[in-house]
């Protein structure tokens, strides 16, 4: 029995996506499907792209399928347009912001915080960013945004599974429950367990 594992929101939730992970099994057939949502309200967002990306270095893009949720959409336009600063004013204290900076980094940006104007202290963190994860930047651009499994009636997209029409949501509040959003499929079954 092959099974799928359906990631949902993960919002910055470091250390509940690696409890998960070590629940898991990817050998075999097994595989995962992340759909996106990877930043913000969480506390650490840079770690939870770290963690996904390099699972999907260890085993491969067939094996753990990475898709580019909205967050990761609206970090994205920013970073292509910072001077618009519109994501870099919504995250709040910011918080997902100064994880994609090194420690050294972001202290150097704290220490001028309130003596810049938006738009510039904007464009100084995408460049910061750009130098100091931007890796992880570009591994997040190359995402798709849906993913089919047409051998199994099975289309993934942004928080949600299409399963011979009927749709599954895998919403959540990680960051306030606790809880990442999972749904396990079995491949021979044809249906979730």
């Amino acid at each position: 029995m092959a099974k799928i594992y359906i990631v949902g929101d993960i919002f910055g939730c470091a250390n509940e996506l690696d409890a998960l992970l070590g629940t898991l099994d990817f050998s075999g057939d097994n595989k995962a499907v992340f759909l996106g949502n990877y930043i913000d309200y969480g506390p650490d967002s840079r770690s939870v792209v770290d963690l996904v990306s390099d699972l999907q270095g260890n085993y491969g893009e067939s094996k753990i399928i990475a898709l580019r949720g909205k967050h990761e959409d609206a970090f994205l336009a920013w970073l292509d347009d910072p001077v618009s600063a519109q994501w870099f004013m919504e995250d709040e204290d910011l918080a997902t912001c100064s994880t994609f900076m090194k420690k050294k980094t972001w202290e150097s940006f704290e220490g001028v915080l309130f003596e810049k104007a938006m738009e510039e202290l904007s464009t100084s963190a995408k460049i910061a960013i750009d130098e100091d994860y931007g890796y992880l930047v570009e591994w997040m651009r190359k995402l798709p945004t849906k993913h089919k499994m047409d051998d199994l009636d099975l289309i993934f997209t942004k928080s949600t599974v299409l399963e011979g029409g009927q749709m599954h949501d895998l919403k959540g509040t990680p960051h306030k429950d606790g809880q990442i959003p999972l749904l396990v499929y079995d491949t021979d079954q044809a249906n979730f367990l």
